[in-house]
């Protein structure tokens, strides 16, 4: 599994691979998600991409802090290796 941080190429794919994840929320549309990741981009927030073979997998947006982070989401298609693997990573 490779991680990165994502950046503005990315938006478009976060808001798809969160669609599921929101799904229950009729305010959450395709473009709302989009508007969340750009604000989450232009502020203090981190957005790390998972991907297994080149497929996204999973993501985590935190918040770095005094304290080392604030966890605000974590997405994972693909069960609990793939969370585990991820979180894992995050904190290394």
């Amino acid at each position: 599994m490779d991680y990165r941080f994502a950046n503005a190429a990315d938006i478009p794919a976060l808001a798809a691979f969160a669609g599921d994840y929101y799904a229950g929320d009729p305010d959450m549309t395709r473009e709302a998600r989009e508007k969340l990741c750009w604000t989450r981009l232009g502020d203090d927030r981190r957005i790390v991409i998972f991907e297994d073979e080149d497929r996204l997998v999973a993501t985590i947006v935190y918040k770095p802090s005094s304290g080392g982070f604030d966890l605000e989401e974590f997405i994972v298609n693909g069960g609990g290796l793939i969370a585990a693997e991820a979180f894992r990573l995050l904190l290394d």
